[in-house]
């Protein structure tokens, strides 16, 4: 039998699997639907992990899903995407800088210790999602108000 590869399970047991969680259409108004739904797909495929996984079924230890999911858009340009996706659940984190090494807590430092393999293996995503491309980032003229809206569409108030 196959794994099944959950997101959540609620407390009267319903399950989510990662694919039925990962997109959804928040950023239609600014017109971010593809830096969106990148982040939106993205934004959880750390969740394939044996870690991820043990922690659903009562492993205390704390595993880091977001990580995956932005080096995932980091590697395909999309920057804005890969901030948003990092921040998801705690926040946007502090850019730091490229050079950040992979014990650093800021964006850079997590980018830098999945691109050396810090991560816990993720790798089944691949068999059930397709990431998207996503465009190009916005024009210069917007960048500033699109940046700082897409990460709004994936961090809980």
């Amino acid at each position: 039998m196959e794994n099944k590869f959950l997101a959540h399970i609620a407390e009267d047991g319903r399950e989510q699997t990662v694919f039925e969680h990962l997109a959804a259409e928040f950023s239609r108004p600014f017109g971010g639907e593809a830096q969106e739904l990148l982040a939106g797909t993205a934004h959880d495929i750390g969740k394939y992990s044996a870690a991820f996984q043990r922690r659903l079924t009562g492993d205390s230890r704390r595993v880091d899903h977001a990580t995956a999911g932005a080096f995932e858009c980091m590697g395909r340009g999309q920057p804005f995407a890969a901030f948003a996706v990092a921040g998801h659940h705690g926040g946007l984190p502090d850019g730091g800088g490229r050079r950040d090494g992979p014990e650093a807590a800021t964006f850079w430092g997590r980018i830098n210790r999945a691109g050396r393999g810090g991560l816990e293996p993720y790798g089944a995503w691949v068999r059930e999602v397709s990431l998207p491309g996503g465009q190009p980032p916005p024009s210069q003229s917007r960048t500033r108000e699109r940046a700082c809206s897409l990460p709004a569409c994936f961090i809980p108030a």
